[in-house]
């Protein structure tokens, strides 16, 4: 059993090897012993009045080669309603960007997207029963486990759209709608020091996107998730952030068939390649995260339903024959 100087040292040691080793991590297969989670790091919002302290847990995971990085997980191709902002309750100002996913298609979820979604529940699963075993280390010495798995509130950023539904023993509960699946919505990585997005956005042509080109938006995304810490202020939240995303609009034209060069996306060499292959790190330097969740909005109306494809009604031409009556002279 090691003790905790021990462990102390082997997460200073993660921490110097980690920016070197970040790979994306397939959903299918990922074990969450793998995960390592830093000690508690206290801080404080710049120039807040009063002022406001905040801890964060920071997330990292053993890769399949032994070496250690940002647990990073590549999604299938998923519908999004595009880049949107985030406004502060107190002072309606702009205070972050999200870009919403739905985990599951318009006709149910393929495997692969049951995989993902059952991968990330066990991810949030797994750092329930981190700060669980570590409420003091926290100053939280009375939480418990309902807590952080309440549907409001809760540890789990995933939002389901529910209906009111009877159960068997005649009591009106809430239920996912059956049919429907889950909504992440991921906080883009932004710079407030430059102004810049630090979170990547590539079209299929390999071709860099400007984020603010897609606020409202409706496209596909094949994305790079980031599992980046646990904040712990106000209340308890799950950093959830896109790293990249190759985008896809709803409605395109003829396919590109000429090769293109080497892939910049790391999205796109993923899906190139057999294996996960080596990101670089993002500058946590460049960016203050001060909102802490980025969870979706509990009321119903926040959330649209996919948009259904437009069909094009053809309206046929209806023929009218004129006949033409000839009458001769006797």
């Amino acid at each position: 059993m090691k003790n905790k100087f021990d462990l102390r040292i082997e997460l200073v040691i993660i921490k110097q090897i980690m920016s070197d080793n970040t790979q994306l991590t397939p959903a299918k297969g990922y074990n969450t012993t793998r995960m390592v989670f830093s000690e508690p790091v206290s801080g404080s919002i710049p120039n807040s009045t009063p002022k406001i302290e905040f801890k964060r847990i920071n997330i990292t995971t053993k890769n399949e080669d032994g070496s250690f990085g940002e647990l990073i997980i590549p999604t299938e191709r998923l519908f999004s309603f595009g880049v949107s902002e985030n406004t502060s309750q107190e002072t309606g100002k702009v205070n972050g960007y999200t870009f919403p996913l739905c985990l599951w298609g318009r006709d149910g979820a393929t495997e692969a997207e049951k995989v993902w979604t059952e991968t990330f529940e066990k991810i949030v699963d797994k750092c329930i029963g981190h700060l669980i075993d570590n409420r003091e280390e926290i100053d939280m010495f009375e939480l418990t486990r309902s807590d952080l798995t309440k549907s409001k509130g809760g540890l789990n950023p995933l939002y389901w759209k529910k209906e009111k539904f009877t159960n068997e023993k005649g009591k009106t509960v809430l239920r996912p709608v059956p049919g429907t699946g889950p909504t992440l919505y991921t906080k883009l990585i932004f710079s407030k020091k430059t102004g810049k997005f630090l979170s990547q956005f590539f079209d299929q042509n390999d071709e860099p996107l400007n984020a603010m080109d897609l606020m409202g938006k409706y496209c596909y995304s094949q994305a790079a998730i980031k599992i980046e810490s646990i904040f712990i202020g106000s209340k308890i939240s799950l950093q959830v952030k896109l790293y990249e995303s190759v985008v896809e609009p709803t409605s395109t034209g003829m396919k590109r068939l000429l090769a293109r060069p080497k892939a910049r996306s790391k999205v796109l060499e993923h899906k190139a390649c057999s294996s996960a292959t080596p990101m670089d790190d993002d500058d946590d330097d460049d960016y203050d995260d001060d909102t802490g969740s980025i969870g979706g909005s509990d009321d119903d109306d926040d959330v649209t339903d996919k948009p259904k494809e437009k069909v094009e009604s053809v309206v046929k031409k209806k023929v009218v024959r004129k006949v033409r009556k000839v009458v001769r002279k006797p």
